[in-house]
């Protein structure tokens, strides 16, 4: 049987994967919907940056999937990358330093 603590730590991580989770799923929404108004206005720039955008949730997964100090430092660069150039969508970049 799991101790008390055990299952305090289990717990706080569930809720951090299903706030990462929903984040996630906020940022593919927003893609779509902007992905839709491009292709609909044939805003080729707009559909460009639509493209780029999908490398924060890639980013995001591979931070949360991967154990790996190495991988997540990456994931964590990749991210601020994204921040940098004005490709993460606002309320992302707290993300970066989670992990």
């Amino acid at each position: 049987m799991m101790n008390e603590h055990t299952a305090k730590a289990f717990d706080v991580d569930l809720q951090e994967l299903a706030r990462m989770v929903a984040e996630m799923g906020g940022i593919a929404e927003k893609q779509i919907a902007d992905s839709i108004d491009a292709l609909a206005k044939r805003d080729g720039e707009r559909a460009k940056r639509v493209v780029a955008a999908d490398a924060t949730i890639d980013a995001l997964q591979q931070l949360r999937e991967d154990d790996d100090p190495s991988v997540q430092a990456e994931a964590c660069i990749a991210l601020q990358t994204l921040q940098s150039k004005g490709s993460l969508p606002s309320g992302i970049a707290f993300l970066s330093s989670q992990k």
